[in-house]
């Protein structure tokens, strides 16, 4: 996301259920694995959940082991925002990753993220899965 020229500051990626800020890493049907992130743009001070890890302050990056997980986590989370939109995160999901970005960024702002996340996932895929996916 740096490479794309986005404010990325403070990247964590955790390895362990118990550093995970939202400690569901590893567990069944959860994510494998998840990056935060800080963006530089938004004011902590600002921020009601400043956190270390916390979306609210730039955004995360989790990967399930499939996209029924996936899609699952991205309705739970749909369904918390509806009792709280002004605190709603942007969610962008490509098959079984997920970005989960800051209420904090515009619009525009987060789409810049999702846009860059989708063009690194479309760059890991083998050259021989890209071509089935897209046949």
């Amino acid at each position: 996301m740096e490479g794309a020229g986005l404010p990325v500051a403070n990247a964590v990626l955790y390895a362990h259920r118990e550093v995970d800020p939202d400690g569901l890493l590893g567990a069944q049907n959860n994510y494998r694995s998840t990056l935060t992130f800080e963006d530089r743009r938004i004011d902590s001070g600002a921020v009601t959940a400043p956190d270390p890890g916390s979306v609210h302050l730039g955004g995360a990056i989790e990967t399930f082991p499939g996209a029924e997980a996936a899609r699952t986590r991205t309705e739970r989370l749909q369904t918390s925002a509806s009792h709280s939109p002004a605190h709603a995160e942007h969610a962008y999901l490509k098959g079984r990753v997920l970005s989960r970005l800051s209420p904090y960024l515009t619009e525009s702002a987060a789409d810049a993220y999702a846009a860059a996340l989708e063009d690194a996932i479309e760059i890991a895929r083998p050259a021989t899965e890209r071509n089935t996916a897209d046949a």
